[in-house]
């Protein structure tokens, strides 16, 4: 008998449980859905050189070109759709027309680091630049093999 009120005890916190566990597992689920979602397509070309580099969006950006000249003991510079930011910048100001990407970009010994923080599925892309003139094609996945020339 003591047995069987045992057995039921367990029975009747089981299903208390597993109903838990279903809302957590579907919540977590949800959360990806929403962050894939935040991602949106831009496609920008990089050309470094000696000097600095340059930028070519061609997709998803109110703007065309960004040349700027950058040394390793500078902050990071920051870009987005609209072109130059900072962190610090609030952008209510969505567009639906445009991507949503907040990027990072360092100098480094060796190249450049572009640090993804919003709008990207990457969170670090580095580009050693051994030579003088680098060519790479980025997008919200990363690099794409699609040079500039």
């Amino acid at each position: 008998m003591i047995m069987l009120n045992l057995r039921l005890n367990l029975s009747i916190f089981r299903l208390p449980l597993f109903i838990v566990l279903l809302i957590g597992t579907s919540i977590e689920i949800n959360a990806q859905n929403i962050k894939a979602t935040e991602i949106s397509e831009f496609r920008i070309s990089v050309e470094t050189s000696n000097d600095g580099i340059k930028l070519t969006c061609n997709k998803g950006c109110s703007w065309k070109e960004l040349t700027f000249n950058i040394s390793k003991t500078e902050k990071p510079r920051y870009i987005n759709e609209h072109g130059m930011t900072s962190l610090s910048e609030n952008k209510e100001d969505k567009e639906s027309k445009l991507a949503n990407f907040l990027i990072s970009i360092t100098k480094t010994k060796n190249g450049f680091t572009f640090e993804g923080i919003e709008g990207t599925s990457w969170k670090t892309l580095s580009f050693s630049c051994s030579n003088e003139n680098y060519y790479q094609t980025i997008d919200q996945n990363g690099m794409t093999t699609d040079d500039i020339k």
